[in-house]
């Protein structure tokens, strides 16, 4: 750790504001642009080309190096729904068009088996190149409609009280060219499917129904296709990182990694007519970065090769489809990955309904047990979806508990921070053991020598992130482990946890300056240039040091010097952020800064601090202006706005931000990082901190 100058005093040297020369820094972030660069040369070049314009995006806002969002890049999120479960590993994103645009196995928090990437600003959710993602289509007479097209219209949502999802295709059938000229073509193929993980399986099934609708018969063919690299290499949030794959297509597709274990498989319950691979080339050109289907797709449609190598790969699986005026036709696609993928049992391979009874009775064992209390009916729907949304993102095998399920932006990772307050939620909503496994089993695996914990990381415990050390991230953790142990007073699970909270105690304790602050780092404002001292890090670092003591004391450890820690903290940060005529909430490299965001809401809850130092009406004060002249903003932050002003008593402004959030949801129901004021869901989707915050700000409202 290296300190630039020391700010020694009083608060009139608080009042006369902070030098950029006595800024106590930690400097070990200032290694982020060699880690960047380390990282982008893994790259392809074929990466760099399928990437291009967001790089084009990217490197002129130098956002690499200065910035807190990674270009235009970080803005973009096609998810509209998630599935997985909390006892497998494997994970899917679809848009809200039908198009699986995330893959993730063999666990939630690994990597990206689909290139999917939306290239037009304009249609975030409908612009990736024809090839990207895995999705389905109808072919009649040549014309083929894919189910993601904009002449199809489309709905998305969750099964009620499960993780499964429920999604709609209405096709024209002027679309695909049936009865062209008759009036019997009226109507419509109304196309169903249920998307789910099958539990305990590892394996995706798209359970897809064709209704045919109108007066004339429906005689073609389904298509399923597949564009994938199977790779076991970190994904970056400007270029992936693919690896050199070998596509053979028989009775499925298979996809082998040729650098490294992993195979992902997309087989049927039908028998595949046809079946063809390409090499998709990135494709450069406009018409192949639309929604156009005339991009790449007929050359995977018309292939009759059976094996094909490289790194963008497509394959496309036909099956004879003939359904008269009013009949229907049931077809299930599966997708499953990992060293050694496997089939599912015949039984199950071969009934619709027995799969849909084993997710059915699956999702309602674990909704019954969730703890909601008191809470009213108003918000059940929404706290169900939040608890089951979070337990997805949670790996059984690791303990790892991701952060988002998306590449866009890469948030596949854990960070730390995120991680303890989705432990937190999970204990509190019923849910303890993934809480469990992550706070003493998974997080203890990865801590540094010295008690730190890096910025992320992926499942299998190594460093994801570019940032060394955020000051925020080790008392988050003391707290995690106190509130979790306050819920279900198991002290087994602190007897393990312990050595890791100390280790994490002891480094906080040693990162405070001699301004009573902790050493200046980035903390929930990631980026090199977010190096501060700051509310938020000082306020929950005030907190994890109490909560250290107290799990001391349960540990027969000696509480005294976190205890003291915890009063040297909360004392500098009210002379120095609060003894002036308006309080500030950061100090780094340019002075001190009133930069009032949601999160600072922390301070006052679930920080003690502010109670303490009498500054609750302050702080909540603000927040509540800033609410009333400026609405929402990053839905994580106004979830700490809605638990401190429920802390504070002010339940009305409380319940009417809550309803103004819970307008913001995705089109399934869960919810976002952040909202545009055009209703664009941007950044993670879902974000397992937006839905864990919601449980934690419910239950201070309604505990």
């Amino acid at each position: 750790m290296t300190t630039v100058g020391a700010l020694t005093g009083t608060a009139g040297a608080a009042s006369a504001g902070y030098r950029i020369s006595t800024l106590p820094l930690d400097l070990r972030n200032l290694g982020i642009a060699s880690s960047v660069l380390e990282r982008l040369s893994r790259s392809a070049p074929v990466d760099w080309e399928y990437c291009w314009d967001g790089v084009l995006s990217t490197v002129p806002q130098l956002s690499l190096l200065f910035g807190n969002k990674i270009g235009g890049l970080q803005e973009l999120s096609a998810e509209a729904g998630f599935v997985s479960t909390p006892d497998d590993g494997i994970a899917a994103g679809v848009t809200e068009t039908g198009r699986l645009s995330t893959l993730l196995f063999p666990s939630t928090g690994f990597t990206h088996q689909l290139p999917y990437y939306p290239h037009d600003a304009t249609a975030q959710n409908l612009g990736a190149k024809p090839h990207a993602g895995s999705f389905g289509g109808l072919s009649v007479d040549g014309t083929t409609a894919w189910l993601w097209e904009s002449s199809v219209d489309h709905g998305i949502d969750y099964e009620a009280g499960t993780g499964m999802l429920e999604l709609r295709y209405d096709v024209p059938p002027a679309a695909l060219s049936m009865g062209s000229g008759s009036d019997d073509a009226d109507g419509r193929v109304a196309v169903t499917e249920t998307l789910s993980v099958v539990p305990r399986t590892e394996t995706i099934a798209r359970e897809f129904t064709i209704r045919n609708e109108t007066g004339v018969p429906l005689d073609g063919r389904f298509h399923y296709q597949t564009q994938a690299n199977v790779t076991d290499n970190q994904q970056n949030f400007v270029v992936w990182e693919s690896s050199p794959n070998r596509l053979v297509a028989a009775d499925g597709l298979y996809w082998i990694d040729r650098d490294g274990p992993y195979e992902l498989l997309v087989y049927a319950d039908a028998p595949v007519d046809h079946s063809g691979v390409a090499r998709t080339s990135p494709g450069a050109t406009p018409a192949e970065s639309t929604d156009d289907a005339a991009g790449l797709l007929p050359s995977v449609l018309d292939s009759d090769r059976r094996a094909v190598e490289g790194r963008y790969l497509s394959g496309v699986l036909g099956f004879d489809l003939e359904v008269p005026p009013g009949g229907s036709r049931d077809l299930t696609v599966f997708l499953t990955g990992g060293s050694d993928p496997s089939r599912l049992s015949a039984d199950l391979v071969g009934s619709r309904e027995r799969r849909l009874a084993r997710g059915r009775r699956y999702w309602s064992n674990r909704v019954d047990g969730l703890a909601f209390g008191g809470l009213p009916a108003r918000y059940r729907e929404a706290a169900t979806r939040a608890a089951v949304t979070v337990s997805t993102l949670a790996d059984p095998e690791s303990g790892s508990i991701s952060a988002s399920g998306n590449l866009q932006p890469s948030y596949y990772p854990t960070w730390p921070r995120d991680g303890a307050f989705a432990s937190v939620a999970l204990a509190r909503t019923g849910l303890p053991g993934p809480a469990r496994r992550y706070l003493a089993t998974f997080l203890p695996a990865v801590q540094e020598a010295d008690g730190s914990f890096r910025q992320c990381y992926d499942s299998r415990g190594a460093d994801a992130g570019v940032l060394t050390i955020e000051n925020d991230q080790q008392p988050i953790y003391a707290w995690a482990v106190r509130e979790v142990y306050d819920e279900t007073g198991d002290e087994t699970f602190v007897e393990s946890a312990w050595p890791a909270v100390r280790d994490a105690l002891d480094y906080t304790v040693d990162a405070v300056a001699a301004n009573g602050l902790l050493v200046a780092t980035p903390d929930i404002q990631e980026g090199p240039t977010a190096a501060h001292q700051s509310l938020w890090t000082n306020a929950m670092a005030y907190e994890g040091l109490l909560s250290g003591a107290t799990l001391a004391t349960v540990a027969d450890a000696d509480p005294t010097p976190y205890r003291r820690a915890a009063e040297t903290v909360g004392q500098a940060l009210h002379d120095r952020f609060f003894e002036r005529d308006e309080f500030i909430t950061d100090a780094g490299f340019w002075g001190p800064q009133r930069d009032l965001k949601g999160f600072n809401g922390a301070a006052v809850w679930p920080s003690r601090w502010a109670a303490a130092f009498g500054e609750v009406g302050t702080i909540t004060g603000a927040l509540r202006r800033e609410f009333r002249e400026n609405g929402t903003a990053w839905v994580p932050g106004e979830l700490f706005v809605v638990g401190a002003l429920a802390r504070a008593g002010d339940t009305d402004t409380a319940d009417a931000l809550l309803a103004e959030i819970l307008t913001q949801t995705a089109p399934s129901g869960y919810l976002a990082e952040e909202t545009t004021e055009d209703g664009e869901h941007v950044l993670g989707s879902p974000l397992g901190w937006s839905s864990s915050m919601l449980l934690l700000a419910l239950d201070e409202r309604f505990r």
